[in-house]
């Protein structure tokens, strides 16, 4: 997350939703080191096997949903992979944006490094 004031709630196991039992679980995988708040995106998908995309998608003028906030963070993640991921997508989006998410992602692979293989889940 960009917002370093929830980086640091989420860090010290103060979550801003409710789910039974989730602050116990956050607790839990953040002691044991399976579980990493971060501001810096970059580094944050080098060292994760999973990557999850909730950005905000409010409706365009004509209705349709704005994807800019998607594209840009599929850019981010194909100019930082570093190997295979999985990339799960929670932000609501109409079908295909799969497709979408994956061609942004090929095309910002750096050429002088390894494509690396991901799966999108959405």
């Amino acid at each position: 997350d960009k917002d370093k004031g929830k980086i640091k709630l989420l860090k010290a196991g103060k979550v801003p939703i409710f789910e039974e039992g989730l602050v116990e679980l956050i607790k839990k995988n953040i002691k044991n080191g399976n579980l990493v708040f971060n501001s810096d995106t970059g580094n944050a998908i080098k060292k994760s096997e999973i990557i999850f995309i909730c950005v905000g998608t409010p409706p365009l003028p004509s209705g349709k949903p704005d994807l800019s906030a998607i594209d840009e963070v599929a850019k981010l993640i194909g100019r930082n992979l570093n190997s295979y991921k999985i990339i799960l997508n929670k932000s609501t989006v109409p079908i295909g944006t799969a497709k979408r998410i994956k061609k942004i992602i090929k095309e910002n692979q750096n050429d002088d490094n390894k494509k690396y293989d991901f799966d999108i889940v959405s």
